[in-house]
């Protein structure tokens, strides 16, 4: 039985000529339109692309077999109503060596292919969760010891900021959790490296050009001027036939405090304004004659506004010269953070090379090393890079906002995104990230 499409769906399920990201609430039909779309080209009379010539990344090995099983069952349903179509045929005998896989298994591929490239012993293993967390466990305590031995001040300082009693944990789990986001990275090593430069910054002009302050401004900027719209749309609901025009006097006092902090640029001058305060004023009190519903949705409206202005004041808690103070304060401790952090990683590499065993993080950035090469200081596509972007016709990904920076790039790599092709589909919910 052929299933209905929205007309949304239907142009997502044939668009071509571009990379494409659909984003869409849980329950939407996401993955059952990515499947419908790897049907549309695969049996195609004319673009002639086979199922393995796809790349399709799921988040789990479940969903990837599921995935098989539902575009089997689809292409035996149309080889039922077309029998003898070896078009049909050919697709089925290839569904078994589809790249349909998590970004896991497709690193693993890539590795084994090209141990050599990766520099690892071809006959490793992949340890399983238990005795990763044990080992790390071991290696986060040899750690702290030896930094206990050496009695370092910035240690012990650092150690009496974090740990009340005798119990080490809290600082063994702020190493690991520290060192263990930083995988979710290209360079972790260089990307821990850039926090520390961050608790650096020596002066206003460093702070404003800062990274994270250029893109917290930005969002700030985006956010104040979605309230701006927001406030001027309860406006003109106020102003209808039976609208609560009682509360255009609080809404029109709302409109100037966010226009007074969208005319402050930049960190300094915007954090000096939310420190004068926003106040909201009192909504008057609406006669009988007023559209109940209206009067409830001004009041949702309002109260959103409030909410996001709240959360841009929370960014802004200090002007400039007190939130400097704070950085350099704090520059000690994120400097033993990340020194220890880098300890953690040589010791736990170095264990896992004597066991020739690897974990899932190893797998990603071994394939980017195999991706990726360095030419006169530029990285540049491998050959090996070059290879599975001419054989793969399109890379899929379903859960899309479960892919962090490592997996983007590596995905990237093999779509040929570095020549200029444009080849990539991919579906999920913002709301859903565990990156955010």
């Amino acid at each position: 039985m052929t299933r209905e499409w929205t007309k949304q769906q239907q142009a997502v399920i044939d668009f071509s000529g571009g990379n494409l990201l659909v984003s869409a609430a849980a329950g939407s039909g996401k993955t059952a339109v990515l499947v419908e779309r790897i049907l549309s080209r695969i049996t195609d009379p004319e673009k002639k692309t086979d199922i393995d010539e796809l790349l399709v990344v799921t988040f789990t090995s479940a969903a990837a077999g599921e995935m098989k099983e539902r575009l089997t069952n689809a292409l035996q349903e149309r080889l039922r109503e077309d029998e003898g179509n070896q078009r049909l045929i050919r697709q089925i005998s290839l569904i078994p060596h589809a790249r349909i896989s998590t970004i896991h298994s497709f690193c693993l591929d890539i590795v084994r292919n090209h141990f050599h490239e990766a520099g690892v012993d071809p006959s490793f293993r992949i340890g399983d969760e238990g005795e990763m967390k044990l080992l790390s466990r071991d290696i986060i305590s040899r750690v702290l010891e030896e930094e206990y031995s050496l009695g370092g001040e910035d240690f012990l300082h650092f150690v009496n900021s974090y740990v009340s009693g005798r119990d080490d944990t809290v600082l063994e789990d702020m190493v690991l959790n520290f060192y263990e986001y930083s995988l979710g990275y290209p360079w972790p090593e260089k990307w821990r490296n850039e926090c520390l430069d961050l608790y650096r910054t020596v002066d206003a002009e460093e702070l404003e050009g800062a990274g994270w302050v250029v893109q917290l401004e930005k969002r700030t900027d985006r956010t104040l001027r979605a309230a701006e719209e927001e406030i001027i749309y309860a406006e003109s609901l106020c102003l209808e036939k039976d609208g609560p025009y009682q509360y255009l006097d609080a809404l029109e006092d709302d409109l100037s405090q966010i226009r007074r902090l969208l005319r402050a640029e930049g960190y300094d001058a915007r954090a000096k304004e939310l420190h004068r305060g926003i106040y909201f004023m009192a909504l008057r009190r609406t006669g009988k004659d007023i559209n109940p519903e209206l009067k409830e949705q001004v009041k949702k409206i309002r109260d959103e506004v409030k909410k996001e202005l709240t959360g841009v004041a929370e960014d802004h808690q200090e002007v400039t010269e007190t939130l400097l103070k704070s950085m350099r304060r704090s520059a000690q401790d994120i400097g033993v953070l990340v020194r220890l952090a880098g300890r953690f990683e040589e010791l736990f590499a170095q264990e896992k090379q004597e066991k020739n065993v690897l974990d899932f993080s190893d797998l990603e950035h071994l394939a980017l090393k195999v991706l990726l090469t360095k030419e006169d200081g530029e990285l540049k596509p491998s050959e090996a890079a070059k290879e599975y972007a001419s054989y793969f016709k399109e890379t899929m990904v379903d859960e899309y906002q479960d892919s962090n920076l490592l997996q983007e790039l590596i995905l990237n790599t093999v779509s040929g995104t570095w020549s200029g092709e444009h080849k990539r589909f991919m579906v999920g919910d913002v709301k859903q990230s565990i990156y955010r």
